[in-house]
């Protein structure tokens, strides 16, 4: 699948940096691979990337750890982050909470079907 959220519009580059997003991406993408319709369930109310317990990875895998594992992210938390799934020097938790809730929110809500309108007869 692809991102559902445009990373050049304007409220997301207000509310996130460029790493966040280029991170974010890289997680999106490996999310998309080995977890087809991960955003489905992820607690939207819940979402905490901070939280070991309410983060994106504990939310699918019960524990943030136990994601990291599954994913084979088991180097420091510094690759962790390079998918962003964890701060670091250049990744807020704010911006990837931002990112990954936008991101969940549209895949959860995804814009209705548009008929086409058809010309008269």
């Amino acid at each position: 699948m692809t991102m559902m959220i445009d990373l050049e519009d304007p409220v997301t580059q207000a509310n996130s940096t460029q790493p966040e997003r280029e991170a974010f991406g890289r997680g999106v993408d490996l999310l998309d691979e080995k977890v087809p319709g991960w955003a489905d369930d992820i607690s939207l109310p819940r979402l905490d990337m901070q939280d070991p317990d309410a983060c994106v990875l504990a939310q699918l895998y019960g524990y943030w750890r136990e994601g990291v594992n599954i994913l084979n992210l088991t180097q420091p938390t510094r690759m962790v982050s390079h998918w962003g799934f964890d701060a670091c020097d250049d990744l807020s938790f704010a911006g990837l909470n931002y990112l990954w809730a936008a991101e969940i929110y549209a895949r959860q809500h995804p814009p209705e079907f548009e008929r086409p309108t058809l010309g008269a007869a």
